[in-house]
């Protein structure tokens, strides 16, 4: 029974005949032989040998379907073995992609970020963290509305909720108050909220502006409109290019002695009249007075706690919301200061860049302004005849073209050499002068 259980069929009827032999050679008479006696021994015997046969064959059928399940079971065991192996193949490549696809959104220029359908971040690259000032951690699972409440009902708002409802890819660019900076969404629904791609800009943004707004100020220069009134349109031009600065300008007597007057569009009576008559000496009052006595901008990143100026200065300054500004000198045809222009801020804080790029674009026109005014002076001198009409027309159209020039030289403008080239155009056609080949040559024009 024990060599059938444990070694098979085989070796159970082996065990079995040489237990059979045994015990007729042992235990039965006649002692010591093999010779079978009588019938009764021989029925003994043989029932003793179909018993062992069937012990060994009742553990040959056990053994089998466990020997077969053994089998199968191993079988499923390497078939388990080949599949973790495999997802962990898949997972790896999963994971691989998925790096490379992080590392590929992380390297772009632009911000790339996605909600789901409760406008919560699901994914935001490194850019757009940059961009807001924020980390990853603290925008993923977060509603962008919450985050962001400015936004709501601006045109972004409408923008996304509509590429949401609709299911459809669109686009937006919007001028963002809080960061002063111009930024274009290109919205694309997915699956289960909207992607977008997000791209600042604010330096294309501002030079298309800027050129608008320099060509309706020559237009107006060369139109031949009162000087104050085209100082006064470059005030309102500086504010609009950068909401939240007023500009204002301080204009000097003939000696250089002092303000009699301002153009200051964007503040109230008083202001100007506090500035009235202030001197212009070493011991400026003001950083408008240091700039036209050295020639050079002056910066007051904090006004209330620069001790530079006279106190009254200060006080006219602070019950007028001016907490910091910056003047630069405006240079007349004798390259000597005839004036100042002041960028005024209402929080303590030095200029931008682009700040910086204003002051230059203002005291650049003013320049033109006087120097205008100042032609048609000699103009007036000279005197005026129906023969003389024309040569009027011909002298403003170089005049604007040449002060253009010499700004561009002196690096005056902002760099964008379409400000310069429509600049010149819009002068010319604004006195009637159509012949641009000498413009064109140096400039030349987009159409």
């Amino acid at each position: 029974m024990v060599s059938g259980w444990y070694g098979g069929l085989g070796a159970g009827l082996l065990a079995t005949v040489l237990s059979a032999l045994a015990i007729n050679y042992f235990s039965i008479e006649p002692f010591y032989s093999l010779h079978i006696a009588n019938f009764p021994t021989i029925a003994q015997l043989s029932t003793f040998l179909m018993a062992g046969v069937a012990i060994s064959l009742l553990n040959q059928s056990r053994r089998s379907p466990l020997k077969n399940a053994q089998a199968s079971l191993q079988t499923l065991q390497e078939a388990r073995s080949s599949e973790q192996k495999a997802g962990a193949v898949n997972q790896a490549a999963e994971s691989a992609a998925q790096e490379q696809l992080e590392n590929v959104l992380s390297s772009i220029r632009d911000g790339f970020y996605v909600f789901d359908r409760d406008w919560q971040f699901t994914y935001v690259n490194d850019r757009v963290c940059e961009m807001v000032a924020m980390q990853r951690e603290a925008m993923l699972g977060q509603k962008i509305w919450d985050l962001f409440a400015d936004l709501i009902d601006t045109d972004v708002y409408v923008q996304f909720h509509q590429a949401m409802r609709e299911r459809t890819p669109n686009s937006a660019e919007y001028f963002y108050p809080r960061w002063h900076r111009w930024y274009e969404h290109r919205v694309y629904p997915t699956s289960d909220g909207v992607a977008v791609l997000a791209a600042d800009i604010t330096d294309r943004k501002q030079a298309e502006l800027m050129l608008v707004e320099q060509k309706q100020l020559l237009e107006s220069i060369a139109s031949g409109q009162p000087p104050d009134e085209c100082l006064a349109a470059v005030c309102d031009a500086v504010s609009r290019l950068n909401p939240g600065v007023r500009a204002c300008f301080l204009l000097a007597d003939a000696q250089r002695l002092k303000f009699p007057r301002s153009i200051a569009p964007e503040f109230p009576p008083t202001y100007g009249e506090g500035l009235k008559d202030a001197p212009i000496s070493e011991l400026a009052i003001g950083p408008c007075a240091a700039a036209v006595y050295s020639g050079e901008p002056i910066t007051c990143p904090d006004i209330a706690n620069d001790d530079r100026w006279a106190g009254p200065w200060r006080d006219l300054c602070a019950a007028h919301g001016v907490r910091a500004c910056h003047s630069t000198p405006v240079l007349g045809a004798d390259k000597l200061p005839v004036g100042s222009l002041m960028l005024c801020f209402d929080k303590v804080r030095p200029p931008t860049d682009w700040e910086y790029r204003l002051a230059e674009f203002g005291v650049s026109v003013a320049s033109i302004v006087f120097e205008r005014e100042q032609s048609s002076l000699a103009g007036e001198r000279i005197g005026s005849s129906p023969a003389t009409g024309n040569c009027d027309r011909n002298r403003g159209s170089h005049f604007l073209h040449n002060r253009w020039q010499y700004h561009r030289n002196q690096r005056r403008f902002p760099p964008d050499e379409r400000l310069q080239q429509a600049g010149c155009r819009a002068g010319i056609d604004a006195v009637g002068h159509h012949d641009t080949a000498g413009v064109d040559a140096r400039f030349p024009l987009r159409h």
